[in-house]
Formats: C-alpha cells, structure tokens, sequence
C-alpha cells in the first residue's frame, strides 16, 4: 500500500501538528526564495541597464574583463541586498511553524515587500541614470540635502529641467509591467506541498534545512566567504570610475548616503567622534608641516595653530572687496581645449590682467557645503549648526572695518540663509526677494538684475566687502538667451566630434554660463570705472557637471578657478611658484591683501599670495599641489595636471597625503564644535613640534 497521500489530506491532517506547521513554514521560506531570486535578477538587470544607458561615461581604455569583474563584484552587492530587504518576510515565514495561522500574515508581507521592491527598484534605476547626468555620481548624501534647502524651487528644477513627473509616471508604469508575473510567480511555488512533505519526512532533514537555511542567510548578508563580510570599499574592483560606481546596487547607493547624511547631522549637533589621542595626533600633523599650517609663531599655543598675523600692505587696502561664488563656474571652460566654446570669455579676461590660481578645488561638490566653507573659513561644517566661528570670515572683516553684505539670488528660504547670515556676523542679507520686488512669487533674481542690485549699495564713504552668489547658470534655465546674445546654438567642430550627450539640454546650460560670465564682466568694468581701488575675488561654487563628453579628467571633474582681479590692489603683485589651494583659504588670501601688518585673525587656510612654501590645496575629497591632484582615502595613484611637464611627480606620498588631508578635516569639525563653548585664546594645549 502507498505512503503517499493528497495533498489536500495531507494539509487537512497535519496543520496541527508540528510536522505540518513546519512544511506550511517551508512553502513559505520556498516563496520567499523565488522572490529572492526575483530581486537579484531585477537588480542585476538595472545595473545592466544603468551601464548601457550611461555608456558616454565609459573609458576608451576599459575592456571586457573590467565590465566583467565589475559585473561579478555588483552580483556580491546585488546578493546582500536581496538577503537584506527578504529579511522581514523570511522572518514572518519563519514563525509560521508555531501556528499556521500566520500563513496568511506571511503572504500579505511577501506581497507588500515584492510591491515596494518593485516600485522603488523601478524609480532608482530612472531616477539614478538622470542623477548620475547631473551630478557624475550615484546617490549621496546630497540627495538628502535637495529637498532641506528651498523644496518648491528644487521641484520646479527637477521638473523642468529633468522631467521629473513624466519619469516617475514612466517608473510606475514599469513598475506595472512587473507586477503581475513577479506576484503570479511568488504565489506560485517550484515544489508543491506533497514533495516537500516528503523531503522533510524525518527530523533530521528538517533540522539539516533550518541549519542550510541560517547558513545561507548569513552568507548573503555577508557576501563573502572571507573574514571582512562586503563592504563599500569592495567596489572598486576596477581602474576606471564609472565601472567601480556601478558596482553597488541603488539600495547600497540610498545606504550609503543616509549614513554620509547622518554623519554630518552628528556632526552638526555637537558629536565629536574624536578622542582626545585623534586631536592631538591632528594637530602634531598640522603644526609639523609648515607648509600648510599657516603664519604661526613657535609657541605651542594650541590656539596659535588657528593665529595669523597680516605681513602688511605692499599696496593701499582695497576700498571694497568683492567674493564673487559664480554657479557652475568650473576650471574645464578656462582650459585651452574648451575656448572654442567661448563660455568664459569675460572670466578669461579677468585671468589674464589679474591673477588667476589654476590649481585649485571647491571645498564641497555641492553649492550649500562650499558657501558655508567659504564663509566658516572651515571644512564641513553643517548647515544645521552654523554660528560666529573665530574662523568666520564676516567677523574677520568687520574687524577690519568693513562693512559686510551677503547678497544672493536665491531666496531667502534656501537652507535658511537669512538666518545662517546673521548667525555668521554679517552686517547684511540681501536675498532675490530684496533684489527683483517681487515678493515670494519669484524664487531667484537672475545675474544681471543681482549685479545691478549691488552696484546701487556701494558709495564712498564707508568701505565694504560683499559676498555675492550668483544663481542664473542653474537650472531652471529660463532666459531668452537669443535676445540676450548667448544663444549657443551648435558646439563648434571640434568639440562636437567628443561630444557623447543629448545636446538641447548642455547647449541650453552653456547658454546660461555665458550669459553669466557676461553678467560678471559688466559689472567688474562698471565698478571698477567708479570704484577704481576694488578687489574682486571670483570663484566657482562646486565641481563641474556639465561636461560636453563622458570623460573628464580628474582635474577637469574637480576643479574650480580662483580669480583675483584689481588693478590698484594688485599692482605689481604675483603669484608664488607652485600655487596651489582651495577655498578654506580665501579668508587668509583675502585678509592679507586688506589688513595692516600685525592684525592678527584665525585661520585654517594659507595665504596664497606669500612666497617660500610648497602648496595644496585640499576639498571634501581631493588634495591638489602645483602639478598634481589625487583623490584622498580611495584613490591609489596621483593624476598629472595638463600643464605639468611629462617628469613631473608628487610632491607628497600617499601616506603623507591621506595624514594631512584627515588632520584638516578633523580639526575643522573638532574646532567647529569647540568653539561654541571656548575661544581659541582660552585654549592652552601645549604640543611639540
């Protein structure tokens, strides 16, 4: 006589019993299986997608063992995430085996989690390609940060610059196609009831699946059979940036960001992840390289590692004093390969008759983190904790008798500016809405009105220095350019034969930089023709991002220009051999060309006008020197600026590097948070040096 039953008597009989809650909980683990098997094809096809819609960015070097090797290293990711986001199910179906009462709890949490995957999965892969455009990278912490400054406007650019709406409409509608066979598939189950009743006859067996299943478990958290499970360092599995940036799947990318996004909230509430041994050992560091650490006397002062003091005025201080942020304004238009593009033209000219540093980075890659760079005179600093540092470069100013303005032609409301104004000492904020009239029904004032705006706060009788941020060169690109002559309507010959992007969307944006620079040129003329002893300070506000091919150079990516630009304060003043800098150190540049001799003020950064030292120049990522530039913490080899001689070698080792650049940002955080409570003349530290 057969042992083998109907299924349905089968579950009739044994549902409650142990043995038959136990098969009940493994039909569910065998469903959860099918849909974790569902994920990992759907994330390794997004990646597949992710790479061919984004091939502009792939190097011309890279072969198929990379793409391949990057392709095995995104299946690891691909694994640990489909185990960690199956978590929950397994978990539910798992408890099934103390009543099967929870079968349907199971089901209905399968089919939810199989929903959100499916949706989410389908607006990363849409949403991460535009995002990858916009800011040649995958999702970080500055995707948490878009919505906290002014979200309607960030909408708006989103959707008309972007298309926001009819990509999420295209993501649901993908999101749709999928839904039906992924829940046909995870209802339906690859062995039926009576073969896993019987497989799980004994046991044995039964305890054998349980053990093979925590095993497996562990293993897909893990992804790795070695000691160190994987982690965000394993993907960089190649020698070529898109590749390794493609590795981790768009779950690790939205981790990975939160976990950056916190960080810096930690920061900004007063966490200081380092130890005393951590501080002392940055400012050993700092103070044993003199070369970066500034004009400091031999004390060994703690505090005297922040004090400058002015060398004195080889010519009269400027009567007022211009820091011009330009939106987009990066070092790859200023390059010779990129002139036929007549982007610059202005900013160019400034260069030639001023005083231009090549060699230089943003602080941040994004407008907000580098604005609060330049204004703390620290690196990152959040905007969430923002107050008078001794470090700020309106309280330096002011000491010196100047009046200071802070005018932009963003609203008010973004990231609060007018608050994080006043709370950084300037005298002044003069917002869009003080520049176009027009109240909250315009969120900007577009560059030739904001330039104008600052013309008629300029007189003679007291002497000012004004930080002016320009918004006209970022989305939403809303100028008659025809009319404005800055319409770009084709790339000249040679750049259109590199060129790998949809071309309506970068000429509209080249557009835009043009009449900037424009804006920019006009207003330096007008000024300096009533104001004829004035500096002008000309920066751009964050990485490039515009690029008219998939390949920039390290340099071109990163780079910013800083211009100084005045005939009288500048007369008969150059530029030291091997300048090199970034824009923490603006505030020791700037005060030394207005201060008299002995004025003593607190600064991180350098004065790149003093001669007898080696530079650098450090950002939120990158370290650069007079030849070279190289990516701290990640990177394994330094990159040859374009105008460095082919012998031309680092001035500094890999070691020497990743030191300095960690001492300078542990000690701006470490600062930024000592100094709500104690002054720098407070501190009494006494170090070797």
């Amino acid at each position: 006589m057969s042992n083998t039953v109907p299924p349905e008597t089968l579950v009739k009989r044994n549902d409650d019993t142990a043995n038959g809650r136990f098969i009940t909980s493994a039909m569910e683990t065998q469903r959860n299986f099918q849909l974790w098997l569902t994920m990992l094809t759907l994330l390794t096809l997004s990646r597949v997608v992710h790479v061919f819609a984004l091939k502009n960015y792939w190097s011309a070097e890279s072969r198929m063992e990379d793409f391949a090797a990057a392709f095995m290293r995104g299946f690891r990711f691909d694994c640990q995430a489909s185990t960690l986001l199956i978590s929950l199910p397994l978990l539910v179906g798992s408890l099934v085996v103390f009543s099967t009462r929870l079968a349907p709890v199971s089901r209905f949490v399968r089919t939810m989690t199989a929903a959100v995957f499916i949706i989410a999965t389908s607006i990363f892969l849409i949403g991460g390609i535009g995002y990858y455009q916009t800011h040649d990278d995958r999702f970080n912490a500055f995707v948490f940060e878009l919505l906290r400054g002014d979200t309607w406007g960030t909408l708006q650019i989103m959707q008309t610059e972007n298309g926001g709406l009819q990509k999420l409409f295209l993501a649901l509608a993908i999101s749709g196609v999928l839904w039906f066979p992924v829940r046909r598939w995870t209802q339906a189950a690859l062995f039926s009831e009576q073969t896993v009743a019987n497989a799980l006859s004994t046991k044995t067996r039964r305890a054998v699946l349980s053990c093979t299943i925590t095993i497996l478990y562990v293993l897909g958290i893990r992804s790795s059979l070695h000691s160190k499970p994987l982690q965000k360092v394993d993907m960089g599995v190649t020698a070529y940036r898109f590749l390794n940036k493609s590795v981790p799947s768009n779950f690790h990318c939205f981790y990975y960001a939160n976990r950056d996004f916190r960080k810096k909230q930690q920061q900004a509430e007063g966490y200081n992840p380092l130890s005393p041994e951590q501080v002392q050992a940055a400012l050993v560091t700092v103070s044993g390289n003199t070369s970066l650490a500034g004009n400091l006397s031999g004390a060994g002062d703690l505090g005297e590692l922040y004090h400058q003091t002015a060398a004195g005025l080889t010519n009269p201080a400027p009567e007022h004093i211009f820091l011009i942020i330009m939106e987009s304004y990066d070092s790859w238009p200023f390059m010779d390969q990129y002139e036929s593009l007549h982007l610059v033209d202005h900013g160019r000219r400034l260069a030639s008759e001023g005083l231009h540093v090549r060699s230089f980075l943003p602080a941040t890659g994004a407008s907000i983190g580098t604005h609060l760079a330049i204004i703390s005179g620290l690196y990152g600093t959040s905007h969430l904790s923002q107050r008078k540092f001794p470090t700020s470069l309106p309280v330096i100013m002011g000491r010196l008798g100047y009046r200071t303005r802070l005018i932009g032609g963003e609203s008010a409301m973004w990231y609060q500016m007018g608050d994080m104004a006043k709370l950084h000492g300037f005298d002044e904020y003069h917002s869009a809405t003080h520049v176009t009239g027009l109240g909250t029904r315009k969120p900007r004032a577009h560059d030739a009105d904001l330039f104008d705006y600052v013309k008629k706060q300029l007189s003679h009788d007291e002497p000012s220095m004004t930080v002016i941020r320009t918004t006209s060169a970022h989305g939403p690109y809303d100028l008659d350019l025809e009319t404005l002559g800055c319409d770009i309507k084709q790339l000249p010959p040679d750049l259109e034969k590199q060129c790998t992007k949809d071309r309506e969307p970068l000429l509209k944006h080249y557009g835009h930089l043009k009449y900037s620079d424009k804006c920019l040129g006009r207003f330096v003329k007008q000024v300096e023709a009533e104001f004829p002893n004035s500096l002008f300070v000309i920066t751009g506000d964050h990485q490039g991002r515009h690029f008219p091919h998939g390949h920039p150079s390290e340099y071109e990516r990163v780079s910013v220009p800083l211009i100084l630009y005045g005939k009288q304060v500048l007369r008969d003043r150059v530029l030291p051999p091997g300048v090199a800098g970034s824009h923490v150190d603006v505030t020791a540049t700037l005060v030394n060309m207005a201060a008299p001799k002995g004025f003593r003020f607190e600064s991180l950064g350098k004065d790149l006008m003093r001669n007898g030292r080696q530079f650098a120049g450090i950002s939120a990522s990158h370290l650069i020197g007079p030849n070279f530039i190289i990516q701290c913490r990640n990177s394994h080899e330094w990159k040859r600026l374009p105008w460095a001689p082919p012998e031309a070698t680092a001035s500094l080792d890999k070691k020497q590097v990743n030191e300095m650049f960690q001492a300078y940002h542990d000690l701006s955080s470490w600062l930024g948070q000592q100094t709500e409570r104690v002054s720098l003349s407070e501190l009494n530290t006494t170090i070797k040096r």
